[in-house]
């Protein structure tokens, strides 16, 4: 999946649930196609290395980050490519006069540090927290990355 762009990331993610029948039970291929792209304005490659991650989905800029120094196989990029673009598809923000406005409600993310800004993050969005999007990416990917979340994957 080298040179990502978002009408790229998008059918990867569109081909995978295709193939896969974790979400077209509730969703439609055209519904998922629509919110993805109402979701991702754009792809961006940033140095993501403090954050030790390959991709990071930004819901305030509806952006997905890919880390240009990562070098994880493509197995594992596929799979992280699945779960930030899951954090997309269930982003129920919309932006309206440059302000945040929460459509719906859904799980609270869990943030593993304690520091203030995480505690905003914590407060600030809803979605599905990351143990349940991991394990719904390997679900749909059929790739097995233990070492990803392996305790908000318990439950």
């Amino acid at each position: 999946m080298k040179n990502k762009d978002k009408e790229k990331i998008i059918n990867f993610f569109v081909n995978k649930i295709g193939n896969n029948d974790v979400l077209k039970k509730y969703i439609t291929i055209d519904q998922i196609r629509d919110r993805l792209n109402q979701n991702i304005v754009g792809v961006e490659y940033v140095d993501l290395s403090q954050k030790g991650t390959i991709a990071s989905y930004d819901p305030d800029s509806k952006k997905v980050l890919f880390n240009m120094y990562a070098s994880e196989s493509e197995q594992n990029v596929e799979c992280v490519v699945v779960h930030e673009l899951l954090h997309a598809l269930t982003d129920s923000s919309t932006i309206v006069n440059n302000t945040i406005i929460f459509n719906k409600t859904g799980v609270q993310c869990g943030v593993r540090d304690k520091d203030s800004s995480s505690m905003e993050i914590f407060m600030k969005y809803k979605c599905l927290n990351e143990g349940i999007t991991q394990m719904l990416a390997e679900e749909i990917t059929d790739i097995k990355m233990d070492f990803i979340y392996p305790e908000e994957k318990r439950i």
